[in-house]
């Protein structure tokens, strides 16, 4: 009886997780402070601690003891008395050290870093569209795909382009199948580590976040790590940081140098992470820190045609009547080309008209009444753009504009090129100054009509339909 309910109290007190740790270790210390005296009793203890009592009871059966037999008796138990004194002494250091033991396992099962540290290993990051419906971006994944495989330390890598290009879709593309990829969305200063805690499992009142949030990383690679195994010893976490900047102008560039140095500290200075920011607006690049050295800016553009009629095509939108050899004259095929000219192939563009197609209780509608449809979508557009294009030729010297910004000469430098060229930087600088100032103006609300493209440095219009209000404009003006 005593051995069944020794054995049922410890292996019921080493279950994880089911109580707080006091009360696991206060109830594997009863447990072993009931099982020890009995195995030492029954197992361990020599044959002299039972002698006495056996020598009592062949004494008491034959009557009293002779002079010798006292002696013995006497000599015996002094000997049983020693010997049981030593292994109670044994037996008091088991508990204490069994007990000992106790805490420190259960104090293991309840390590918050250990458990984030697990959490963060878990941590994979899916596809935010169908795979059925991706289009690979091809260079821009082959880039990411390059910068996740380098050492970690040397820079972090920037993802910018135009809203709605599918910036986070492939940064998406690029981290499948890799473990310990935590994405975080940041809307507000200095909260980039909370979320990242929160995302982690972590106290969010620890005071060193840094420090903290590094000894979880580094222990994360401890337990995925194993050289004896050939697992890459280079291993580290990746970091993806959605910026959100619709909080204004100001507090957008605040937020952006604040979670830009965070991160960097983390990737380029502590090493202990792959760090991917990514900004959901082209004019957010000049909110940075000048810290070219430790960036890898990853420009995401639009697609390609040839990537629009993919899309359509994995959409079954507008679809032409032979798939396999489409006639560019079809009225679908000529729709498409309609769409492409008018509004651009924005990945967000092509998927909000693609959700035109889609019927009441879900099926498809008749061709005509989709290309009534599109025609409305792209008239809407145009108004749009028009609005903007307007709004920024009437903007004053005031917020975010200085009074030497000419808009109209930049329009008309604008409409002189295509937009597969643009406008040099220097082509500008006496009329607009430099573009880190003037994409303040580009990026307020209502008067997004131009757009900077990084990689050639140049100016553009922001859509095809820009460009066809500001051919609409000039047209008006002169007359």
């Amino acid at each position: 009886e005593m051995s069944s309910t020794g054995t049922l109290l410890c292996s019921h007190s080493f279950r994880p997780r089911r109580r707080p740790a006091t009360a696991r270790a206060a109830h594997m210390t009863t447990s072993i402070c009931w099982t020890t005296p009995w195995l030492l009793r029954t197992h361990s203890l020599p044959p002299s601690w039972r002698g006495p009592r056996r020598l009592f009871q062949t004494a008491s059966s034959k009557g009293p003891p002779r002079l010798g037999q006292e002696r013995g008796r006497a000599t015996s138990e002094q000997t049983a008395g020693r010997s049981w004194r030593d292994h109670r002494l044994f037996g008091a250091l088991a508990i204490v050290g069994a007990g000992t033991t106790a805490v420190h396992v259960c104090q293991l099962y309840n390590d918050p870093d250990r458990q984030a540290a697990q959490n963060l290993l878990k941590s994979s990051v899916n596809l935010s569209v169908p795979p059925s419906m991706f289009v690979d971006r091809g260079s821009v994944t082959e880039t990411l795909q390059n910068y996740l495989n380098s050492p970690a330390g040397a820079h972090y890598a920037v993802v910018v382009g135009p809203r709605g290009s599918g910036k986070l879709t492939a940064v998406q593309a690029a981290v499948q199948g890799r473990s310990g990829v935590v994405n975080i969305i940041v809307r507000e200063q200095d909260s980039a580590l909370s979320a990242l805690k929160g995302h982690l499992g972590l106290n969010q009142s620890s005071i060193r976040d840094d420090e903290h949030i590094c000894n979880v990383m580094h222990r994360a690679a401890d337990m995925l790590v194993d050289p004896s195994e050939g697992t890459n010893a280079s291993w580290c976490p990746t970091l993806i940081c959605e910026i959100d900047t619709q909080s204004g102008q100001e507090a957008a560039d605040t937020m952006i140098q604040a979670t830009a140095n965070r991160f960097k500290t983390l990737c380029a200075d502590r090493r202990t992470a792959r760090v991917i920011l990514v900004l959901d607006d082209a004019y957010a690049y000049f909110s940075l820190p000048t810290d070219r050295a430790r960036q890898h800016i990853v420009w995401v553009d639009d697609f390609s045609e040839d990537d629009a009629h993919d899309y359509f095509d994995k959409c079954n939108f507008l679809m032409p009547c032979d798939e396999d050899s489409p006639d560019p004259n079809e009225p679908n095929m000529l729709k498409r080309q309609e769409l492409f000219e008018t509004l651009g192939t924005r990945i967000a563009t092509l998927e909000s008209a693609s959700r035109l197609g889609v019927g009441v209780k879900g099926g498809s509608i008749p061709d005509e009444e989709l290309h009534a449809r599109l025609d409305t979508f792209m008239s809407s557009e145009r108004l749009a753009a028009k609005s903007e294009l307007r709004w920024l030729l009437r903007a004053k010297s005031g917020d975010q504009i200085e009074e030497h910004m000419d808009f109209e000469r930049l329009i008309l430098d604008l409409l002189s090129t295509t937009d597969e060229i643009g406008v040099p930087e220097e082509r500008t600088e006496d009329y607009l100054g430099r573009p880190a100032v003037a994409s303040k103006a580009f990026s307020q609300k209502g008067m997004r009509a131009v757009l900077f493209h990084l990689p050639t440095r140049t100016y553009r219009f922001y859509s095809p339909a820009h460009r066809r209000a500001a051919e609409e404009w000039l047209a008006t003006k002169f007359w």
